[in-house]
């Protein structure tokens, strides 16, 4: 619990239900670039891999 001047400001939270990603990224031509941006943002959203699709700019 998150309490200010006595008052709960915030009693409870919840992670959030994420169904997947779409990423755009500038050098998507190069497979390592996308393998590395496909890993990075599975780690930080705590999902499945197949649940994000990386594509190249442009």
């Amino acid at each position: 619990m998150v309490v200010a001047d006595s008052k709960p400001l915030l009693t409870q939270m919840q992670r959030a239900q994420i169904a997947g990603a779409l990423v755009v990224v500038e050098g998507g031509q190069d497979s390592e670039v996308l393998t590395r941006v496909r890993d990075a943002v599975r780690t930080l959203l705590r999902i499945d891999g197949a649940k994000v699709s990386v594509s190249a700019m442009g």
